[in-house]
């Protein structure tokens, strides 16, 4: 038996912000200027009425579909800073560890998108049980420290590696290898190449620690956003 619509729209899926730590502390900056503007323009982005977002150095972009008829076109303009001062204010308030997401463009944990992607979930009664499989996805969620287990160091890959080679080689699955002390006293893996050229490629170091970066949590927005889909999934099956 075919079931009536009342032509009610379907709400779709809301969207995230501020889930990087780049993103939320630019949140932070804007957010007691005016915070009932700022609170609308949350409720805009999240509900997908902010469309033809451009990002780029000195400038954010966007057509706005609003409470009128036209949408219109906001921009942001903001104060560029160089990669010299971004390193310098983390090493200040002791964030070193942030470097590496700096130069990965402020997302960690997008790199083949494996562990985004191993997420599963359990219910067992009312209880819904959400993880991954994947042994690094507790460190990566909570943070902690690396040690060898095999011998005495870990081999760290330098950016002179293609990222293929980073991810399936080691220090042995080079030819023509030394070792030596590099300027900041740690032990370097060097290439012996052509004409007498050399080039790093890893460097030695006993322990690394890996700095949390909480994926599996449930923030207040999380919350209320499944509280809005459940709510929509209700109204739907009221049709």
């Amino acid at each position: 038996m075919a079931r009536a619509s009342t032509g009610r729209r379907r709400s779709s899926p809301v969207r995230s912000y501020g889930i990087t730590p780049w993103g939320a502390a630019f949140l932070r900056a804007f957010s007691p200027a005016d915070t009932r503007r700022t609170a609308k323009a949350r409720a805009y982005f999240r509900d997908r009425h902010v469309h033809a977002l451009t990002v780029v150095p000195g400038r954010i972009s966007s057509s706005v579909a609003g409470s009128q008829l036209d949408p219109f076109d906001v921009t942001v303009e903001l104060r560029t800073v160089d990669a010299a001062t971004v390193v310098e204010l983390l090493r200040r308030d002791g964030r070193a560890a942030e470097l590496t997401e700096v130069a990965r463009g402020g997302q960690p944990l997008r790199d083949t998108g494996r562990l985004a992607s191993s997420l599963v979930y359990q219910v067992t009664g009312s209880d819904v049980v959400v993880g991954s499989p994947l042994v690094y996805s507790r460190i990566q969620n909570r943070g902690g420290v690396i040690r060898p287990t095999r011998g005495r160091y870990l081999a760290v890959p330098l950016p002179t590696l293609t990222v293929s080679e980073r991810r399936t080689k080691g220090p042995r699955d080079f030819p023509n290898t030394f070792i030596r002390r590099g300027k900041s006293g740690r032990l370097i893996v060097f290439q012996k190449l052509s004409r007498g050229s050399i080039r790093p490629l890893f460097v030695l170091v006993e322990s690394v620690k890996i700095t949390a970066r909480p994926y599996l949590t449930w923030t207040r927005a999380d919350l209320e956003a499944i509280g809005r889909r459940w709510r929509a999934l209700l109204a739907e099956g009221d049709d």
